[in-house]
């Protein structure tokens, strides 16, 4: 059985859940088969880069029994799909991707997502989600850190500190992304002046606002 997509809110497919359902029932989906694992929570998935692509054949080459096709799925697990008409089933992904014709597009075929899914599986699921402790930790450091934001009255060495700690906080979630795997809300500190500036204001309150009325 292949489980349905399911996509993120902004129409991405990047975890791969199988349907809770089905799985209550003792069903499995075809890449936790060939995987040869079982998959409880959403698993972020592995998408192949633009420069090295899953490897994409012709059907007709193999029937016909050409040299370079059958040494190219020798040994290999082969998916068996359509890849040729973007409007039957065409998944959008969050990399950019160089499809079996040349073309780059910000999506795969849906039999090259199933690929993509077993290989990520078959390689032990090197991407993993933060926990919510550790993604609880990580808003309430970059809070603090945008509570201490110069006052109003220096806009120049606030923006200097907001972008300080914005480079910081991309630069944490990609080390943590490169050497360990692990995904944190990367969204999040970008955000916080907006949100944290009135908290600010209480903490730097302006001198010499202008005298009260009498």
């Amino acid at each position: 059985m292949i489980s349905q997509v399911q996509y993120d809110s902004d129409g991405v497919f990047r975890r791969f859940a199988p349907d809770p359902t089905w799985a209550d029932l003792g069903f499995k989906t075809v890449p936790e088969v060939l995987a040869r694992r079982r998959v409880e929570n959403p698993m972020p998935v592995v998408f192949p880069s633009r420069d090295r692509p899953i490897p994409v054949l012709s059907y007709v080459d193999l029937l016909r029994g050409k040299a370079a096709a059958l040494e190219a799925v020798g040994g290999k697990t082969v998916f068996v799909g359509l890849v040729d008409d973007p409007h039957t089933d065409f998944v959008p992904v969050p990399r950019q991707q160089r499809l079996h014709n040349g073309q780059i597009a910000w999506g795969l075929p849906g039999v090259v997502v199933l690929a993509a899914i077993t290989e990520t599986l078959m390689r032990d699921a090197p991407l993993r989600d933060a926990s919510w402790p550790a993604t609880l930790a990580w808003n309430v450091l970059f809070c603090a850190l945008m509570m201490l934001l110069p006052p109003p009255r220096m806009p120049r060495l606030s923006l200097l500190a907001v972008l300080g700690v914005t480079a910081l906080a991309l630069t944490c979630t990609g080390v943590l992304y490169v050497y360990l795997g692990l995904i944190l809300p990367g969204g999040t500190p970008p955000g916080l002046p907006a949100s944290l500036r009135p908290a600010s204001d209480r903490l730097h309150p302006r001198r010499n606002a202008g005298s009260p009325a009498r």
